[in-house]
């Protein structure tokens, strides 16, 4: 009977945390422990995670360890987890009652990760705001680069020496590209009994309110993931959209001319190590999202990208 190891990594959770354990310790699968990592937190979190270690003494395992971010909370329970397999669950997230049963159950040709669907829930009224279903197919392990609900083999993560970075902005897409492509067992469901809260499901509440770089995660990826198993023309994509997306991220943080000098630094760095942007409509990726990265690459490939990011900037950043 495999066992499940899931890793919560917790800062300043004491009035969130409760849902979380809640969901984990009632799974139906029994053979699972559960893993709280305090990350250095500055309120009651400690006190609530040892009362929820008396409470299940023979099932949650407390770490507690100085403030280092989310990843090296998640590298403090890797390297406590004992299970045959490991999961992540974000401290204001839950599972579904039968979310490990059910991997467990998909899980037949041992495989070393697992790719699995999520409901965003909207902490207002509890409501489903939309699912993710990933399909089965090659670009959903570019396209799905979150932490939330991803399952690996304890086993192989040790044995390749894969770990959270020392990035404190997207260390999930290096993390799960490092695991991905390193396996030819990789399994992709789309049932989604990850349960992820929001509190707003409007596109512009989600827009960082700081100001952050990617370029040195992209080169760190590019330099130490190895993406032979990909087409080429993936990998490109992925990149130019990652690049996009950080634009679209900051529209709140950076100035208009802020926005402009950070796009055309990373798409100085995307040809240098690339070559010249080219239009490519992704097989499997959203209308929507195909739809943007293609008309940045347009434009900017006449060195009219201000016209875009100036509309976007206008409509959303404010």
């Amino acid at each position: 009977m495999k066992k499940y190891s899931i890793i919560v990594p917790v800062y300043n959770g004491e009035n969130t945390i409760e849902r979380c354990v809640n969901s984990l310790v009632k799974q139906s699968y029994k053979n699972i422990e559960i893993i709280l990592v305090n990350d250095g937190s500055k309120d009651n979190t400690l006190k609530v995670l040892k009362d929820f270690k008396k409470k299940y003494k023979d099932l949650i395992v407390v770490v507690d360890k100085e403030n280092g971010g989310v990843g090296s909370a998640r590298n403090a329970g890797l390297d406590k987890a004992t299970g045959n397999y490991v999961t992540f669950v974000d401290a204001d997230d839950a599972l579904e009652k039968d979310a490990i049963s059910y991997i467990n159950k998909i899980i037949k040709h041992d495989e070393d990760m697992v790719y699995s669907g999520l409901k965003r829930i909207s902490e207002h009224d509890e409501k489903v705001l939309y699912e993710l279903h990933p399909k089965k197919c090659l670009w959903s392990e570019f396209k799905y680069t979150s932490t939330q609900f991803k399952i690996y083999k304890r086993e192989y993560l040790n044995k390749n020496k894969i770990r959270y970075s020392s990035f404190k902005i997207n260390e999930d897409t290096y993390f799960v590209l490092s695991s991905a492509s390193k396996s030819s067992k990789v399994l992709v469901d789309s049932e989604a009994k990850y349960l992820n809260y929001v509190n707003s499901n409007s596109v512009t509440a989600n827009l960082s309110t700081k100001k952050y770089d990617i370029l040195d995660l992209l080169k760190e990826i590019n330099k130490n993931v190895d993406f032979s198993k990909y087409p080429v023309k993936y990998v490109k994509f992925f990149y130019i959209k990652t690049i996009v997306q950080n634009i679209i991220m900051q529209l709140k943080a950076r100035k208009y001319r802020e926005l402009i000098n950070l796009f055309n630094e990373n798409k100085k760095w995307y040809i240098e190590t690339f070559g010249k942007l080219r239009l490519y409509w992704q097989k499997d990726e959203t209308f929507g999202v195909n739809f943007i990265v293609n008309t940045f690459i347009l434009l900017s490939k006449i060195n009219c990208q201000f016209i875009i990011i100036g509309l976007m900037k206008l409509v959303m950043g404010r």
